[in-house]
């Protein structure tokens, strides 16, 4: 649980039918890439959705670069955004295996954060209306005694998404069934990573 969580900003150049578009991975915390397909990264310690907003909104360098995240928006094929998991990690306090969190506040803090997704996935919509963007849902990284609380909360949370997603014409993929290939808690294992993996190269390498 001490473990940072990371917000990695990863520019891909695809060795696909479709090289010569720009593709742009936007990482909420670590995911497994084929490596052949990275070619630049960022790295931003605790992102949450709300961070990222703001870095958006603000037009905010990336690091190791003194271009503009709308440059990057602006010039994508196609992006992949991954966010939430440090979100719905700060809702609650997990201790021994034991998660609280207080009932009177987690839906004003489902709503916050529904609020800054659909803030961000409008200013990229803004930016680049013709950019093919896929938002990865989250599942549940950890292996804990009292996972289903926290499953229920990542199950609302991605809702929401959805129904926000809806009115745009991008694209959604959830498989919250994840959580049962998990090692440890944040490693899926081999079986766990081609699932997920599978997604993102379907994505990757479909005509757009």
């Amino acid at each position: 649980m001490k473990r940072k969580l990371l917000m990695l900003i990863v520019f891909l150049s695809s060795f696909s039918s479709c090289s010569s578009k720009k593709i742009n991975l936007l990482l909420g915390y670590p995911l497994d890439v084929p490596c052949s397909l990275l070619f630049t990264s960022f790295s931003y310690e605790n992102m949450n959705i709300a961070s990222l907003y703001e870095l958006i909104c603000k037009d905010g360098e990336l690091l190791n670069t003194k271009k503009k995240i709308s440059s990057y928006i602006k010039n994508s094929h196609k992006i992949i955004l991954n966010i939430g998991l440090y979100d719905i990690l700060s809702f609650v306090k997990i201790i021994d295996g034991k998660v609280s969190y207080s009932s009177s506040l987690i839906q004003k803090k489902i709503e916050l954060y529904s609020y800054y997704f659909y803030k961000t996935i409008d200013l990229i919509y803004e930016i680049n209306k013709k950019v093919d963007l896929l938002v990865l849902g989250i599942y549940n990284p950890l292996v804990i005694e009292e996972s289903d609380k926290v499953n229920e909360i990542i199950s609302l949370i991605n809702n929401d998404e959805q129904e926000i997603l809806s009115s745009y014409p991008f694209k959604y993929y959830v498989n919250e069934s994840l959580s049962s290939y998990l090692e440890s808690s944040f490693s899926l294992n081999g079986e766990g990573k081609k699932i997920y993996i599978s997604s993102i190269d379907s994505f990757i390498n479909e005509a757009s």
